[in-house]
């Protein structure tokens, strides 16, 4: 669905819990009135595999992808699926990530998702 005609199917993927990109996704779908929105989320997307059954999900459901992937090579990965199937891809903290890099002169840590909300396996307990 096209957000032209009011509709807009919106998958959400994250590579930890998804709560950064649907505080997001609500923040900017916030501002529309009277759009509805079906949501999609695609959580702990951490591997090939998981970045290609998101895909097949957009395949089947075709919409606005948007997400927080902290791995470049599957972000990558998502970004040439998304481009084959003809659908947009937001990467949400991307912009973030280039405009402190470019004002400190910091390197990116590696990736770890879920570092800010700790989600090793005490977060389970």
């Amino acid at each position: 669905m096209k957000a032209s005609d009011g509709r807009l199917v919106l998958h959400i993927l994250s590579d930890s819990t998804g709560e950064t990109a649907s505080a997001a996704a609500s923040a900017v779908l916030a501002q529309f009135d009277a759009l509805e929105v079906r949501r999609r989320t695609h959580v702990f997307v951490r591997s090939p595999r998981d970045v290609d059954a998101a895909l097949a999900r957009l395949r089947e459901e075709p919409g606005l992808a948007v997400y927080t992937l902290t791995d470049p090579a599957l972000a990558e990965r998502l970004r040439e699926g998304l481009d084959a199937l003809g659908l947009r891809g937001v990467p949400l903290l991307d912009p973030f990530f280039q405009a402190v890099v470019e004002e400190t002169g910091a390197h990116r840590a590696p990736a770890r998702p879920g570092r800010q909300h700790g989600t090793d396996g005490a977060y389970f307990e």
